[in-house]
């Protein structure tokens, strides 16, 4: 172990715990909520689980897996497909090929995500790849959450808490393209960035929406939960002139969204696989509707999308709202 990684072991560790904490939350929350045998979980709860699983996964990746200049930038992009993709099935290696809305690496790490929750196969993956020794050490440092996982207490007490989604019938969204690039939430659990991430429960839609859909009740929940109630009457006395500079990094979050362009090539091929990576390069696109292959079911795409989108809209009101308050 390096002298940082000693030095960064106690801020590991809490990030660890905070993990495990937000895992046993999210999963608790997907086992009360409604559903039957024709009605997956709620979408809302389904976000959360996979930012808490993609936090897993980012959390303690060594530099090289970052994309290039972003390991210590204010938006960091972690890419673990890399790793995840030697090992997994030939069959969802090929069903995210034929994702068509999934243009970089990012977004075929996230898809993996979803794939294996909605297939109930996410322990058997983490057997799979803690088991693998040698690549693990390369990908992950030594205080990555996924090399814990390779203590035996530490490993029975996690497989505890993720079993119960053996048996859950989860439909996350697989082919959309706000996958291709990162929402902030698994970056802040994984300690990649400063934030308070979202919370479960708190995307649910409201009782008596006075107008609009459920997705714009939504919306709005997210935002009030991403800039803090006590920042809301934050600003000058021109409280029109607020408005339009809230309105302003709110459409530059939006312009940044639809421009980022990713090119990363593969950092390993895959072996006996026969699978040949790629490098990606996307003009990434947020569509009003995306497709899954979920039960068809498009309105749990639409509700992820939403929900993708506005928490990057209510970040970027945040961070103009903390200016506001450094600048005075």
């Amino acid at each position: 172990m390096s002298v940082e990684e000693r030095k960064d072991g106690p801020k590991q560790e809490k990030i660890r715990n905070n993990l495990t904490k937000d895992l046993e939350t999210v999963v608790k929350a997907a086992i009360t909520s409604p559903y039957s045998s024709t009605e997956n979980i709620p979408s809302e709860i389904t976000q959360n689980l996979c930012n808490s699983i993609e936090a897993i996964f980012i959390h303690g990746l060594r530099d090289p897996f970052f994309l290039k200049g972003t390991r210590y930038s204010k938006y960091p992009e972690p890419n673990f497909w890399p790793f995840v993709s030697k090992y997994s099935h030939k069959d969802i290696i090929f069903q995210i090929t034929r994702h068509q809305q999934i243009k970089t690496e990012i977004g075929k790490s996230r898809a993996w995500i979803r794939i294996i929750l909605n297939e109930n196969s996410l322990n058997h993956y983490l057997d799979l790849l803690s088991a693998e020794k040698n690549a693990i050490q390369q990908f992950y440092g030594e205080e990555a959450f996924l090399r814990y996982l390779g203590d035996n207490e530490y490993s029975e007490r996690i497989r505890g808490i993720l079993k119960p989604l053996s048996k859950l019938p989860i439909c996350a969204a697989t082919n959309s393209s706000f996958l291709n690039t990162w929402t902030p939430t698994p970056l802040i659990l994984a300690g990649l960035m400063d934030g308070k991430p979202l919370k479960v429960g708190t995307l649910q839609s409201r009782r008596n929406p006075r107008k609009g859909s459920e997705t714009e009740e939504i919306a709005i929940s997210a935002l009030d939960v991403l800039v803090p109630e006590e920042d809301h009457d934050i600003g000058s006395p021109n409280r029109l002139r607020r408005k339009r500079l809230v309105s302003r990094a709110t459409q530059q979050s939006e312009d940044d969204d639809r421009s980022s362009t990713y090119s990363h090539p593969s950092l390993l091929d895959t072996g006996d696989m026969g699978y040949q990576h790629a490098a990606f390069s996307s003009k990434v696109n947020i569509p009003p509707s995306s497709a899954i292959d979920c039960y068809s079911s498009k309105k749990t795409a639409f509700k992820e999308l939403e929900i993708a989108k506005f928490e990057r809209v209510g970040f970027a009101r945040r961070d103009y709202f903390k200016s506001r308050i450094k600048s005075k």
